[in-house]
């Protein structure tokens, strides 16, 4: 790669930027950089402990021993390692990823969270980059510059129909073809190696059978070492073959739930006027041939496209992302986001079960009910701010005379496509808290009232200010104007 300053931002006195884009999957993750005025996009290939082999992506494993961490390929596949810890970062999904429950297991027993083994593995891709840069001439003229990191999110949290639910789905297979107390049987270092074979060798490569040529591939071979030798089970050496239809079987409802969830968007899209021109498939299963010719064969109306590229496409558009800024002009909301509050009680639409009488205003309200900021698929961000204004908020003891000014405000979020009445409904979750700390305001800008009891307390009239920006939300309490406590969020 030649290096070139970028002479337009120079003459403006800015700094060159440099995009780093990082794609942080489940079982595998890459890295990439692009210079400001450069036209080449480079993706790491080269990893430790990789050999002399390339490839565009390392394994998102890692293993603790001692003081000593390994990760990606130094990690043996084989023996106890931590995977699919992405997949545990989202406490509020239902985990059927076998490894990440694996590994949930073992993080209890290091004593360490998902959050903290992400960071450790991200360190790791970092400062791999860092020796790349080095070698490349780069390192050095780091300071100079403005390094900006893009970190990919899922498009459909809780939508898992990717690489990853392949190889569950192969897991569960393999316990049905071998049966439950052979499966049972087997040891832990060989039930990795036969999930090794399918992760490097079957899977990436499977491409059904071609209709042109009646060409059909001589089967798969997965090790089952200690399981008796079978004909009926096609078991032989340990070794178990496996022909097209089964791996098919495999992938045909993996298959069948993306199309399904193609469908479902193509319809939204077209309801609102914008229609969908073309699918383009990235990532690990983006790449599988035979998704591809299911998809181009199903969806016969749309483009089906499958870059060159498709394994690192998600990096090179994070780098794109870092260096060209949002591209965005309006954004959908794939959940409604609220927060929690009391309302007065209405017997018109309000059950009696649920009304509290509150002891310092004197009437009746309903606690735990949700005011919703945004509502799901209509909400279209294209302005700055979406604000909900909570006037005269009744917080008995939190607001009284001699009582805590420290507000606790929940912001949640609920995927279903219609959105309930009450926190405590099982699709409403929590996605961020503000504290915001009151206690230093004049008691003279604070409104004080008193009650038929003579008990005085004060309405404080506040605002709950939430703000869309490309990749997150902030969510704000401000008081008189001003902010008293702030905290970011992402989508959700």
């Amino acid at each position: 790669m030649v290096i070139k300053e970028d002479k337009a931002s120079l003459s403006r006195g800015e700094r060159t930027r440099l995009s780093v884009g990082i794609d942080f999957g489940t079982t595998f993750s890459g890295i990439g950089w692009k210079l400001q005025g450069s036209d080449e996009i480079e993706v790491v290939q080269d990893w430790p402990a990789g050999g002399n082999g390339t490839s565009q992506k390392v394994p998102t494993l890692i293993s603790y021993n001692g003081n000593k961490t390994l990760w990606g390929y130094q990690v043996d596949d084989m023996k106890e390692c931590i995977r699919g810890v992405k997949v545990l970062l989202d406490r509020s999904q239902d985990i059927q990823y076998d490894p990440a429950v694996e590994s949930d297991d073992l993080l209890r027993k290091l004593e360490k969270k998902p959050v903290q083994v992400t960071a450790d593995y991200l360190k790791k891709l970092i400062s791999h980059l860092q020796d790349i840069l080095d070698r490349r001439g780069i390192g050095c003229l780091m300071k100079t510059m403005d390094v900006h990191y893009t970190v990919t999110v899922p498009a459909e949290l809780g939508a898992l129909c990717g690489s990853t639910t392949l190889d569950n789905s192969f897991q569960k297979f393999l316990m049905e073809t071998i049966g439950e107390m052979n499966y049972m049987s087997l040891s832990e270092e060989s039930k990795r190696m036969a999930m090794h074979r399918w992760i490097n060798d079957i899977k990436p490569y499977f491409a059904g059978q071609d209709d042109d040529d009646g060409y059909l591939d001589g089967g798969y071979f997965v090790p089952v070492a200690g399981v008796q030798d079978s004909p009926k089970m096609h078991i032989k050496n340990g070794m178990l073959h496996l022909d097209s239809d089964q791996v098919q079987k495999i992938f045909d409802p993996v298959v069948s739930r993306i199309k399904e969830l193609i469908a479902s968007q193509n319809l939204d899209a077209t309801q609102v006027g914008s229609p969908p021109k073309a699918v383009i498939l990235v990532g690990g299963l983006g790449s599988s041939e035979y998704l591809y010719k299911q998809l181009k064969g199903h969806f016969r109306y749309m483009e089906i496209m499958q870059p060159l590229n498709a394994w690192s496409a998600v990096v090179r558009g994070a780098i794109d992302r870092g260096l060209e800024g949002n591209q965005i002009a309006s954004r959908r909301a794939r959940s409604h986001y609220g927060t929690v509050c009391s309302m007065k009680y209405d017997p018109a639409t309000d059950s009696e079960q649920n009304k509290e009488w509150d002891h310092l205003e004197e009437f009746w309200r309903v606690d735990n009910q949700m005011s919703w900021f945004i509502e799901k698929v209509t909400w279209s961000v294209n302005c700055s701010q979406y604000v909900l204004t909570i006037n005269s908020l009744e917080l008995t003891g939190i607001v009284s005379l001699k009582g805590s000014r420290v507000f606790h405000d929940k912001l949640m979020f609920c995927i279903k496509d219609t959105a309930p009445r009450f926190e405590s409904s099982e699709s409403v979750f929590k996605l961020c808290e503000v504290v915001a700390d009151l206690s230093k305001v004049p008691e003279g800008l604070l409104e004080k009232k008193k009650n038929s009891s003579g008990q005085e307390y004060y309405i404080i009239n506040y605002k709950l200010v939430l703000t869309p920006l490309s990749a997150s939300l902030l969510f704000d309490l401000e008081f008189n104007g001003m902010s008293y406590g702030t905290v970011r969020a992402n989508y959700y």
